[in-house]
């Protein structure tokens, strides 16, 4: 049998070798399923799935569609011999197809765990791991970070029992990536670093070390993170692409050399690998590196190489419409033209700046409304084209009962013509001239009735096509109709928010003028109280302190001073203490109550944004602008980073009232597919961000984002203002072994 397998294998590879020397297209090299089949038919069934299976590995990088013919017909072979061997590998190449050629996550976990289903009967424990692993992967893409879990730990399980070493590691690997993502930072890095003691490959290792560079990095431990790029470019050799690993690593050791302020280590890093980048196609990755050298320019205060540099990138994010890099840009190119003196062009990419800002939260929401537009019109096509085919069906019933009839009709003239005929026989012999007028006024009545019969039939086709048109035409005005109601309502309700949202403001200012002297003190109080969650925790510790220590003592002291006034009531001077310590008591008691930390998650998330900067605005003599999109997402985020947000704006519209003394400030809250960014800006009288003094809450808020695996970016000059830019991912692309 080894025989007759090897001997296939070799006819196989004969002819993949001539097709490739023959001189015809390559869309004509690989035959047809039907030809093949015809190739392969004298040989066992699981040779010829095992022969599909290898056509299918050789076409699928050419031609997707006709690649999966094959494997289809190798699973349907496999299926239907019972060779389940056959049919696991089939179910899981097509689910690999799906996951990474047709990028379909559903069909891809369907196709995955039906071999897995099918594997379990077979006594051969070697197929499980791989199939577990590409399981987790697929939930891991879908966000479903719990289910992945259970899968990549059911695989190592598996793993370790049949003692595969490379699998072992593949799933330690992921399984440190999930904890990661799940927020166990330090769980994440202690199961990476375990990694590095057991057997792992080189091109593994270069994967944890890498993987360890960018939490270290996120976590701004700069020092840390670039120990472990260098660490990850020692083991690059054994990479499927080498030079790109290399090249990777070395451009996440500028980022974090130029997050260190080392402008000039970062500029000989960021050099070094430009010319490998700018030939890789790698458009946005180029149009960043070129951003970043201008970046390094500028903090050495090159600004002519700083401009050429940040140009450079504009053209190329301009080409390949990379906006986010050119927000950053133009605001790059205004402050260098700044600090030049030119302020006019200055001026200018400020305006661009603002402009792309604005832009990239209208571009979210005229995206929102496509996509609603688009599914509204779909449903409403598909009910068109339902309806049309029951008017069809309705029609062609109608047309076959009027022929059946006309065909019974035609019938009926026929047996009363043979009827007339007997009857002219008969008096045939009787007269001659009298029979040849019946007859010709037989044929005269014969051709009247088929001239009215077709008239008639005409006239119902003609009135049939009429109340067809009718029908269609009708079909069209209400499907116009239906599209055009929702617009109009869509309309109507944005035009009456906006005239409900102008009189609230007109209403809110009047109310701010008359109240703004009684109130403002109050809201500063309250602002600066609701701080950060180490404030919080510090006032529920001094809130139990002072219910459980001081007012116990109070209340204990008034009771034995009562007692002693009791006791001698001729004695007037101890009523003022007792007094005394009694509005103590009280005052101590209302201060523990006030300590009382807010319940942010009862309430919608986005609500709450809204209403604490609404008191901020009410309070202060400067305008908030607050937009945020989507609010639905937003009020489902985990309660963890909602807190944490809501936290981090309470801290940073205090730091502004209490320091910033601006007119306008606006604030930003936008989730995207990955990550929610937070943009709050002011025009006030801004700080020198290298002399930020720890009084202005910095460095708890570079906690909490610390904590959510988040980055932020401060710009800052004074007499400039402050922009504060926060990005928290929600599900981070690592790699994946």
């Amino acid at each position: 049998m080894k025989s007759s397998v090897y001997k296939t294998q070799i006819s196989i590879l004969v002819w993949i070798l001539g097709t490739m020397m023959s001189p015809v297209s390559h869309a004509q090299t690989f035959p047809s399923l039907a030809d093949f089949e015809k190739q392969i038919s004298h040989l066992q069934l699981e040779q010829q799935t095992d022969s599909l299976v290898a056509m299918y590995e050789e076409i699928s990088s050419h031609d997707q569609i006709k690649s999966l013919e094959f494997l289809d017909q190798s699973i349907n072979l496999s299926r239907a011999s019972g060779y389940d061997e056959g049919l696991v590998r089939g179910l899981t190449k097509k689910g690999n197809h799906y996951v990474n050629v047709a990028v379909d996550l559903k069909k891809a976990e369907k196709y995955l765990l039906e071999a897995m289903e099918v594997s379990t009967r077979l006594d051969n424990d070697s197929l499980l791991p791989a199939l577990y692993n590409r399981l987790g992967a697929v939930n891991f893409k879908y966000g479903k970070m719990q289910e992945a879990m259970v899968y990549f730990e059911k695989g190592e399980a598996v793993a370790i029992a049949i003692q595969s070493e490379r699998e072992i590691m593949d799933f330690a690997i992921n399984i440190s990536i999930l904890h990661l993502q799940l927020g166990h930072t330090q769980l994440a890095i202690d199961r990476f670093i375990h990694c590095l003691t057991l057997n792992a490959s080189e091109r593994q290792r270069a994967m944890i070390n890498n993987n360890l560079g960018v939490i270290y990095s996120r976590s701004e431990k700069y020092d840390s993170a670039i120990y472990y790029y260098r660490k990850s470019i020692e083991h690059c050799e054994q990479d499927q692409n080498p030079e790109r690993c290399k090249m990777n690593r070395l451009h996440n050791i500028a980022v974090a050399q130029l997050k260190m302020n080392n402008f000039e280590e970062s500029l000989e890093s960021f050099s070094s690998i430009e010319d490998y980048v700018g030939s890789s196609g790698q458009q946005e990755l180029y149009a960043q590196l070129l951003y970043n050298k201008g970046v390094a320019y500028k903090g050495l205060e090159a600004y002519d190489s700083a401009i050429l540099m940040f140009n450079k990138s504009k053209e190329i994010s301009e080409a390949n419409q990379l906006t986010r890099v050119l927000r950053k840009v133009h605001r790059m190119l205004a402050e260098s033209y700044k600090c030049q003196g030119q302020f006019e062009s200055a001026l200018y990419y400020r305006e661009k700046y603002i402009d792309i800002k604005d832009s990239l939260f209208t571009i979210e929401n005229n995206k929102h409304i496509e996509n609603l537009m688009a599914k509204y019109e779909s449903e409403k096509k598909e009910k068109e084209i339902a309806l049309l085919k029951r008017e069809g069906l309705k029609q062609e019933v109608e047309l076959k009962s009027k022929q059946a009839a006309f065909e019974q009709k035609l019938l009926s003239d026929s047996l009363r013509s043979q009827r007339k005929e007997n009857e002219i026989l008969q008096l045939k012999g009787k007269n001659k001239v009298q029979q040849v007028l019946i007859e010709k006024n037989l044929v005269e009545k014969q051709k009247q009735d088929g001239e009215m019969l077709l008239l008639q039939k005409e006239k119902e086709l003609k009135t049939t096509e009429a109340k067809r048109q009718s029908q269609l035409r009708n079909a069209v005005v209400i499907g116009a109709l239906l599209l055009l109601i929702p617009a109009v309502i869509l309309i109507l309700v944005y035009q009456q928010k906006m005239k409900d949202k102008e009189l609230l403001y007109a209403k809110t200012e009047e109310i701010n003028r008359q109240k703004i002297l009684e109130v403002i003190r109050d809201h500063e109080l309250k602002a600066i109280k609701a701080s950060i969650e180490g404030q919080e925790k510090e006032k529920n510790r001094i809130s139990s302190d002072l219910h459980d220590g001081i007012a116990g003592n109070l209340a204990g002291i008034k009771f034995m001073l009562s007692k002693l006034a009791e006791g001698d009531p001729t004695d007037q001077r101890l009523l003022p203490i007792v007094k005394k310590i009694d509005d103590t008591y009280q005052e101590v008691r209302a201060i523990t109550h006030e300590l009382k930390p807010p319940r942010i998650t009862d309430a919608s998330f986005s609500q709450l944004i809204d209403d604490i900067l609404q008191d901020i605005s009410t309070g202060n003599s400067f305008n908030v602008k607050f937009m945020c999109h989507p609010r639905e997402e937003l009020d489902q985020l985990n309660d963890d980073i909602k807190i944490e947000v809501y936290r981090i704006t309470q801290e940073l519209v205090s730091n502004i009232v209490k320091h910033a003394k601006p007119e306008q400030v606006e604030v930003q809250l936008v989730m995207n597919d990955d990550y929610v960014n937070l943009l709050i800006e002011d025009d006030g009288v801004g700080f020198d961000i290298h002399k930020g003094s720890k009084g202005i809450g910095l460095p708890s808020i570079r906690s909490r984002v610390t904590k959510l695996n988040g980055k932020i970016d401060i710009d800052s000059n004074v007499g400039r203002g402050t922009i504060v830019n926060i990005d928290i991912p929600v599900a981070k692309t690592f790699e994946t072994a």
